[in-house]
């Protein structure tokens, strides 16, 4: 085991995970952390590790559904020589967890084919393709730098198009739920029906009676058609 500057090398040590004395003492303050050929499969211990920049997990038994916890710094990951096998599952998690991530080496997995390991040229541009796709910050995978004219061809083979939801327009005097709604002058009516329905039961036996002398007038004067004094109606 050594510290020194942020940095924290413990490899070769056979750990399945990092002892507790090591993450008390320098968890919060390691930046990289090296944890060549050990024994190590899962890595939840990294929670602990929440300002790692660098790790390094080489020659450990990792496989593609490792989870790893969230990373927001991290921008360097080394897993060569380690047992992952599935690729989109295992990007899919560094998506997820090392948002932030730039430099990735995945050399010698059966997921990243290359002449290292007998896979094809066509094999590891694809490989290359997919991995560029997913990782918009990466500038470096395995042992070559990403260029622009592979970003621009990865991103127009398997990045999907972002369809922009319509909005549905509502035919006039329809509701959201696409149910038509009554004319507006029509409601306005019946409001206005219920309104005074609702009042006359309120009203005292004196205001019918000025009501009802109201009508009187209105019957007269139509026969005399002349226009009708509305002044009553105030108290009403």
């Amino acid at each position: 085991m050594s510290y020194n500057h942020e940095h924290l090398s413990l490899g070769f040590q056979k750990l399945r995970v990092v002892p507790q004395k090591y993450i008390k003492k320098y968890g919060k303050c390691t930046k990289d952390l090296d944890l060549t050929s050990n024994n190590i499969r899962e890595v939840q211990f990294l929670m602990d590790f929440s300002m790692l920049r660098s790790l390094i997990l080489d020659h450990n038994p990792i496989e593609s559904h490792v989870k790893f916890p969230l990373l927001p710094y991290l921008q360097t990951l080394w897993v060569n020589h380690t047992k992952i096998s599935n690729l989109s599952v295992f990007i899919a998690m560094l998506t997820k967890s090392c948002t932030d991530l730039r430099y990735l080496s995945m050399m010698y997995n059966e997921a990243a084919p290359n002449f290292f390991n007998g896979g094809s040229p066509a094999e590891y541009k694809d490989y290359r393709l997919y991995v560029i796709s997913q990782l918009p910050c990466l500038q470096y995978l395995d042992y070559e730098q990403v260029t622009k004219d592979e970003r621009a061809e990865a991103e127009s083979i398997y990045r999907k198009p972002k369809v922009k939801r319509k909005k549905t327009k509502l035919k006039k005097g329809t509701s959201q739920n696409g149910e038509r709604t009554e004319n507006t002058e029509n409601k306005k009516k019946e409001e206005f029906v219920d309104k005074n329905a609702e009042d006359s039961k309120c009203r005292t036996s004196s205001t019918v009676g000025r009501f009802t002398q109201v009508v009187q007038q209105l019957t007269a004067l139509q026969q005399l058609h002349t226009e009708p004094d509305w002044s009553n109606l105030s108290d009403i």
